[in-house]
């Protein structure tokens, strides 16, 4: 895990800045720090776990500021030829867990319709780098349910 950093792929993509990356013991990560700690951390999309963007107040710019960054990592490549023909992995393109965590935020109904307008401006935006999970302390958990989740009351 580290703080700060940026995904890239095969091809040289690299998304935007994201606050807190977990990656395998085994991916490379490589950082590109000076003495003011200023520099820049980058981390295979391949290697990666999960993404986190940690905001102090989730309202509609904080949010969208988040979905923004989220749907810029670049895509996983696909697995065939690269791995065991007999092993399944499922929704491996939807590789890494994408979260939004903030401590307080505006009223869950209103954060779920900010959520759907920003995804219906942006269709090109694909499932696959849509977020996963968002956190409000103390207020709500929104999640995007996915092959074999169920919805619980």
């Amino acid at each position: 895990m580290f703080l700060g950093g940026y995904f890239f792929d095969d091809n040289g993509a690299e998304s935007k800045q994201l606050n807190v990356i977990v990656t395998t013991d085994t991916a490379p990560r490589f950082n590109f720090h000076n003495a003011n700690e200023d520099g820049r951390s980058f981390s295979p999309v391949e290697g990666t776990l999960a993404v986190v963007s940690v905001k102090s107040t989730l309202d509609r710019a904080q949010l969208y500021d988040a979905l923004e960054g989220l749907a810029s990592i670049p895509p996983t490549q696909p697995l065939e030829g690269r791995i065991n023909p007999s092993l399944s992995v499922f929704d491996y393109d939807d590789w890494p867990l994408k979260v939004i965590y903030a401590s307080r935020g505006i009223a869950p109904q209103t954060l779920l319709g900010h959520i759907n307008s920003f995804y219906v401006a942006n269709p090109q935006i694909p499932t696959s780098r849509k977020v996963n999970l968002i956190h409000v302390a103390g207020s709500c958990f929104i999640a995007r349910i996915t092959r074999d989740m169920s919805l619980a009351n």
